[in-house]
């Protein structure tokens, strides 16, 4: 059941008449915001909005805006908090009841986005694909930046009206993780010749040259030997409201980096907490690099590896 929440635009405010047509289909686990709007009250729909900046509180922010009903889905509440490590992913027990508690079943069509149009929404599209590998959860291509500049209603307030538990089917596929052992074991490859690459790194090119300072404190400046880096956001084109980038394009990005996107070694995806990482892992999807065991996120990333004084690393 939709909220009562109060709109913010009026109910015959139309989207822009300029659409933009993507290359992606629901079948990608892309979808657009007009793909949304008609479905609003059938899908359900999560901001999953993560903020780095404490300044900015992601849940007030929701209560002040959100595309219709929304609910907001807490990376952070929805983690293993019993480690050190930021939002680390939960067991897999937590996550059910989480996803439970929030009246969603694993027959919904679930639809997740952030307002910074790409940072954190992949990381929960990951997660479910971690827990449920087939259920049906799509990334709003863009997000909240494209849903705004096409002038789509909005609503304020506590968002979808949960009236009772839900019923999610959990069968985890930890082959879409990787550990600290088993990266430190790619490093040992690479250092005897036996790989090509260790890690793709999502960090922006400062953090991963090791010239700007982590934002967490106590941690190593620099990057993992033999990782490559491609930033999380040139993955999509901030131009066109941070869309993914096509096929084409993703393709182009991962050869000028040296990647072959169908090598048959694994590929293993990095950032700072585990979370950009899975942008550069659902890129590789849009790719069709899907199969089990092909591709991966390290969890902890730079968090824990930088925070590990045997750790080896470079700068650039």
């Amino acid at each position: 059941m939709l909220s009562a929440s109060r709109s913010l635009l009026s109910k015959c405010a139309k989207p822009s008449l300029l659409r933009t047509f993507s290359s992606y289909t629901p079948a990608d686990g892309l979808v657009d915001p007009e793909w949304v709007q008609e479905r609003i009250g059938k899908v359900r729909i999560l901001d999953a909005t993560l903020h780095l900046d404490p300044k900015r509180e992601a849940l007030r922010e929701f209560k002040e805006q959100h595309i219709p009903g929304a609910q907001f889905f807490d990376i952070n509440a929805v983690s293993d908090c019993q480690l050190k490590l930021p939002h680390m992913l939960p067991t897999a027990p937590f996550f059910k009841q989480c996803i439970e508690d929030m009246g969603l079943n694993d027959s919904d069509e679930i639809v997740v986005y952030d307002t910074h149009g790409l940072f954190s929404a992949t990381r929960a599209w990951w997660m479910f694909r971690v827990f449920n590998r087939n259920a049906k959860v799509y990334v709003l291509n863009g997000g909240l930046p494209r849903w705004l500049a096409e002038k789509r209603p909005l609503e304020s307030g506590n968002g979808y009206d949960t009236k009772q538990k839900g019923s999610f089917y959990v069968k985890p596929d930890y082959s879409l993780v990787c550990t600290f052992d088993e990266v430190m074991d790619l490093i040992n490859a690479y250092k005897k010749g036996e790989c090509s690459m260790t890690v793709i790194d999502t960090r922006p090119k400062g953090r991963f040259d090791g010239v700007v300072p982590e934002p967490r404190p106590g941690l190593t400046c620099g990057h993992m030997p033999g990782s490559v880096n491609i930033p999380f956001s040139s993955v999509v084109d901030p131009e066109k409201n941070f869309q993914f980038r096509s096929k084409e394009e993703l393709r182009q990005l991962f050869e000028s980096h040296g990647v072959d996107i169908q090598r048959k070694e694994p590929i293993v995806f990095s950032c700072g907490s585990g979370n950009t990482a899975c942008a550069g892992l659902f890129a590789a999807h849009l790719l069709n690099r899907d199969a089990k065991g092909s591709v991966c996120v390290y969890d902890g990333s730079w968090s824990e590896y930088g925070a590990k004084p045997s750790a080896p690393y470079e700068k650039s």
